[in-house]
């Protein structure tokens, strides 16, 4: 938001849980993938990363799999996206999007000593 200014934030994890409640989850063709399927990444233009269709307004979205920082290393870049809403789960942990090969995680959190993406939102 520092950057952005307002209206710009990031979003809640509320608005993580209802955005992925209505969702479908697209390959690089743009063809839903079956939701039994756990993973759910796919490669776009050579990014490997969460691409969602919106039932609700037919929008889409590409999250890459940012991985995150963590100290002086850098992991699951390629393989996991991790991305902070602006709410807490703990005084230590934060809120986050989060998905890899296993499934994906509107809901879920982690420490805020990780270096997470941010996605913004108006």
């Amino acid at each position: 938001r520092a950057n952005l200014g307002a209206p710009w934030r990031l979003p809640t994890t509320e608005e993580y849980a209802e955005l992925f409640a209505n969702i479908e989850y697209l390959d690089a063709s743009g063809n839903v993938i079956d939701t039994a399927t756990a993973d759910k990444r796919c490669t776009l233009n050579g990014i490997t990363g969460l691409h969602i269709r919106s039932k609700l307004n037919g929008n889409t979205l590409f999250f890459p799999c940012s991985g995150y920082g963590g100290g002086s290393s850098w992991y699951s870049r390629g393989g996991g996206g991790y991305y902070w809403s602006s709410s807490l789960y703990s005084a230590a942990n934060g809120r986050n999007l989060g998905f890899n090969s296993g499934g994906v995680g509107p809901q879920d959190n982690g420490s805020r000593f990780y270096g997470f993406a941010g996605r913004a939102v108006q």
